[in-house]
């Protein structure tokens, strides 16, 4: 079967080497983010699947990763998967004066939690968020 693919006269193989510069972010922030959160969304203050033993969070970068490329602990935040969703889908703008969204329907969501986005001391129990 190999064969017929590799003899097949309708296509053939390109090779093609590509040199890139990749900027991987580090997730120990985001990891870090989420123990000092207790998994808690930031902005509704839930824990997902917290009764089934389970615990769903997600760091989401406020100016979006691919467009700013800072992964600094003041880019990021905890939320729920479902906010994550909505922040993305309606691309919500942060207004970090307020600490709220503000969504193109006019609805504005204050953070209901916040240890390291206004300029507060971080108060981490010891750990490392950098």
């Amino acid at each position: 079967m190999e064969s017929d693919i590799l003899n097949d006269e309708n296509v053939h193989l390109e090779k093609d080497l590509k040199f890139m510069k990749i900027r991987k972010l580090n997730r120990k922030i985001g990891d870090n983010l989420k123990l000092l959160y207790g998994y808690r969304c930031q902005i509704c203050g839930q824990v997902i699947g917290e009764e089934f033993g389970s615990y769903i969070a997600e760091a989401h970068h406020i100016d979006y990763f691919v467009k700013s490329l800072n992964n600094d602990v003041t880019h990021q935040m905890i939320v729920c998967p479902n906010h994550h969703s909505i922040i993305h889908d309606k691309d919500s703008v942060f207004d970090r004066r307020r600490a709220m969204y503000i969504y193109d329907n006019g609805e504005e969501q204050k953070l209901v939690l916040d240890y390291h986005l206004r300029g507060q001391a971080l108060q981490t129990g010891g750990l490392e968020v950098q």
